[in-house]
């Protein structure tokens, strides 16, 4: 199911973005941008939409914050060669689907 990123989302990617200096992401294509939910349990991970695999891929920035049940989640934003962003990789230490993402992630 191919979608537009949520409010929190965009919110989580932009803080992963200030993380990347390296990153020149334009704010209109943040709203353009299709993803792709990953099968990973309700954890929240996301593929970017692009029309080429991109080949390997990166860490360009990685966040840490407490779920709504203050378990620690993990969140990567993964790039390919050329910079692209190619997935928001996110890990919940123990399994478990992801509750919310925070509105403060500094």
């Amino acid at each position: 199911m191919t979608r537009r990123l949520t409010e929190r989302e965009k919110d989580l990617v932009r803080a992963l973005i200030l993380r990347a200096p390296a990153l020149h992401v334009d704010e209109a294509w943040l709203e353009q941008v299709l993803v792709t939910p990953m099968d990973d349990g309700g954890m929240g991970s996301l593929t970017f939409c692009w029309p080429d695999e991109g080949g390997r891929l990166e860490a360009a920035a990685e966040l840490q914050f407490l779920d709504a049940d203050q378990v620690p989640v993990s969140a990567s934003l993964n790039v390919d060669g050329d910079g692209r962003i190619r997935e928001l990789d996110i890990w919940k230490v123990d399994f478990s689907p992801r509750e919310s993402i925070p509105s403060d992630l500094s």
